[in-house]
């Protein structure tokens, strides 16, 4: 089985985040990576904490 890593730009409630979080909690294999937080914990997509590769408590490039 081929394991598959999900990038996206934040983990945010949006449309495409939506599609990452259906995916990544129905494939075994699938992990996710948003690459910073966006909006406070309440409006975050779920998804278990074992399916992220790193859970951004800020932007992964610089703290703001």
């Amino acid at each position: 089985m081929m394991k598959s890593l999900h990038i996206i730009d934040h983990f945010s409630l949006g449309g495409a985040q939506r599609i990452v979080e259906g995916i990544v909690c129905s494939v075994p294999e699938s992990f996710v990576q948003p690459l910073h937080k966006k909006g406070g914990d309440k409006r975050q997509v779920i998804v278990p904490d074992e399916k992220y590769l790193i859970k951004p408590s800020h932007n992964l490039f610089y703290r703001y």
